[in-house]
């Protein structure tokens, strides 16, 4: 059983790289996002990375006491099925804004505002991750999911424009 909680906090062992496995999480939820893009387009895109996100949101918290304990650590760098959360919820915000814009732009976007806000935590952010066991470890992710998100639609209708 402990295999599978690995498995399933790691990202399929992403979290055992020896340097950046936050980033490397990311970037795996980014992948599976281009994958779903391949089959899916406008909401139910956004509701598919939608769902993923709230689905690794909930497993993360509920393994979350266990990876404390399995890693001896407070917020233990191999558990980084919080990144996928928050990376998901930062694409599923962005999903149907930027009909016109070639998905992996919009996921780029939303991969770098979603590692910017994770290393800067901003506000309640960095009050999140006081939580206790699950709570603290992924919540933080989660609300930097939902700034980068916000940053990510600001950037294409505002600075880029209007997504094209």
């Amino acid at each position: 059983m402990d295999r599978v909680r690995e498995w399933a906090v790691t990202c399929f062992y992403l979290g055992e790289l020896p340097f950046v496995p936050g980033t490397a999480g990311s970037l795996g939820a980014v992948a599976l996002y281009l994958v779903a893009a391949l089959q899916f387009e406008g909401w139910a895109l956004g509701l598919v990375a939608g769902g993923a996100g709230l689905l690794f949101a909930i497993v993360g918290i509920a393994l979350g006491h266990w990876a404390q304990v399995h890693y001896d650590n407070r917020d233990p760098r191999q558990f980084v099925l919080d990144e996928a959360a928050g990376q998901m919820l930062a694409l599923v915000g962005v999903t149907p804004f930027v009909m016109g814009l070639a998905r992996w732009k919009a996921a780029l976007a939303a991969f770098l505002f979603f590692r910017i806000c994770d290393i800067i935590k901003p506000f309640p952010a960095g009050r999140a991750e006081a939580l206790n066991a699950g709570w603290g470890i992924v919540l933080d992710d989660v609300i930097a999911g939902i700034y980068a998100a916000a940053l990510t639609h600001l950037w294409f209708h505002f600075i880029v424009g209007g997504g094209q």
